[in-house]
């Protein structure tokens, strides 16, 4: 067993980015052409097929594959010394696997599958580590007539203006978004002891720029998704970003004077009348 004290992470995992790929995928090839044994031919397949559909190696792969390339001469990509989780390197990404990752493996390649650009996720993967750093340092603040604390949210605050444009055009705000709280099983259904509302307020484009501008402001991530598109009739990539409950509350109080869609504005003031004295409320029956 490893030691826990230890600088180094008991396991960690190697993403590959666009830039790494080739690299590893010559040095595959150099492997496969030497006088392998049966075992290491099956290593060396196994572990190239599983960086093709998974997008990264583990420690252990990345070990063993050094000991067969050294028996036969082949030098493999250098590997960067830091396991610094938050450093991100210009070629591999190392990162204890678990606490801090900041994007599952599993994510990056899905996202891969769907053919998101490396461009794009190398900005998705900053701008996590950039928001989980603003919400560590972000200051909360009581407004007057309002019970609990919300996050001031600077950026906002000085464009109100320009957040609830967004807001108009590409943003959804919900009064009460169901959340559960504790749900038991029944024979043939859920039973619910109780359920909580709470406001969430989402914008969604096509463009990543866009959405994670905005998602800086509201010190949120950005989500990918690959939606069925009813204009084209085919799958695209969609951009998201929402916040919930009291940074939901917070935007709606600092745009709802500047939106102008009637109903988005009309829910917005509904949820500064509802969640006045918490950021949810038990679901009416």
């Amino acid at each position: 067993m490893s030691d826990p004290h230890s600088p180094e992470p008991a396991r960690w995992i190697l993403e590959m980015f666009a830039p790494d790929i080739p690299a590893w995928n010559r040095a595959f090839n150099e492997l496969e052409r030497k006088p392998l044994s049966a075992l290491e031919d099956m290593l060396v397949h196994s572990f190239d097929n599983y960086l093709r559909r998974k997008g990264y190696l583990t420690k252990e792969q990345v070990e063993v594959l050094q000991n067969i390339a050294t028996k036969y001469d082949v030098s493999l990509p250098l590997i960067p010394k830091s396991s610094n989780p938050l450093e991100l390197t210009e070629g591999l990404h190392v990162k204890e696997e678990g606490r801090l990752e900041v994007v599952k493996p599993e994510i990056l390649a899905k996202w891969r599958k769907w053919g998101v650009p490396e461009d794009i996720i190398l900005k998705a993967i900053r701008q996590r580590q950039r928001i989980r750093q603003l919400r560590e340092a972000e200051e909360w603040i009581t407004l007057p007539n309002f019970a609990y604390k919300m996050p001031r949210l600077p950026q906002v605050e000085a464009q109100p203006w320009g957040t609830a444009k967004a807001i108009d055009f590409e943003g959804y705000i919900a009064v009460c978004k169901l959340y559960v709280a504790d749900k038991i099983r029944k024979i043939d259904r859920w039973l619910y002891r109780w359920e909580y509302c709470r406001p969430r307020l989402t914008l969604k484009t096509r463009t990543y720029n866009i959405t994670e501008e905005i998602a800086n402001m509201w010190h949120t991530i950005v989500t990918i998704r690959y939606a069925w598109d009813n204009r084209t009739k085919r799958y695209e990539l969609e951009y998201e970003t929402h916040s919930a409950s009291a940074r939901a509350v917070r935007i709606c109080y600092l745009t709802e004077p500047y939106l102008t869609h009637p109903e988005k504005k009309a829910r917005a003031s509904q949820i500064l009348q509802t969640y006045r004295e918490r950021p949810s409320t038990p679901r009416s029956r």
